[in-house]
């Protein structure tokens, strides 16, 4: 479809690949967004990695039945991702007991038995949970403070996506959620 010559495929940018999030020892499925062309089939789909021209995972269908193809991968990835093909598209790749190391750049390439090949880009970014410090300045004891003393408070937080919104509470019990760090 084509709006303002601006080219949409699947509801992404073209050149903006899908983003799917999923945390550390959770799973993500990664959708290869093609379309299989009417009365062809699906020879070979690869799964690469970043810039790797080497395949971290693939599935190869020539001369057999999908339902028959053969699935290898990556040693690293061997026991912790499945495949499953399909005949419309081009399937997804599940990957489990997601690592730091798993986010990255994907991509999809699909070999069809007549028709061109197609591929499909997709980024897995791995949620962290925020690691929030609070500094004071200058360095004080928080079992020590009174009622009237001056403190300067600082909140750094680290977390992936960005934290958007930040809070402070109030005669809220903070020590058993937040790490205190003294500069």
């Amino acid at each position: 479809m084509e709006l303002n010559n601006v080219k949409f495929e699947y509801g992404v940018f073209p050149g903006h690949p899908t983003v799917v999030w999923t945390e550390v020892n959770g799973e993500a499925e990664l959708p290869c967004q093609v379309s299989t062309p009417v009365g062809d089939k699906i020879n070979m789909v690869l799964w690469f990695k970043d810039q790797t021209g080497i395949p971290i995972y693939s599935f190869d269908a020539r001369g057999v039945e999908t339902t028959n193809g053969i699935h290898m991968a990556l040693s690293n990835l061997e026991k912790r991702c499945s495949f499953t093909p399909s005949d419309v598209k081009g399937g997804s790749l599940r990957i489990f007991k997601i690592t730091n190391n798993d986010a990255g750049l994907y991509k999809c390439r699909v070999d069809f038995s007549n028709s061109p090949t197609q591929q499909s880009k997709l980024t897995l970014a791995i949620a962290d949970r925020p690691l929030v410090q609070i500094v004071s300045r200058p360095k004080f004891n928080f079992n020590k403070i009174k009622e009237g003393d001056n403190i300067s408070l600082e909140c750094a937080i680290n977390a992936n996506p960005p934290a958007n919104d930040i809070r402070w509470f109030h005669d809220v019990s903070i020590e058993k959620h937040i790490i205190f760090y003294y500069i």
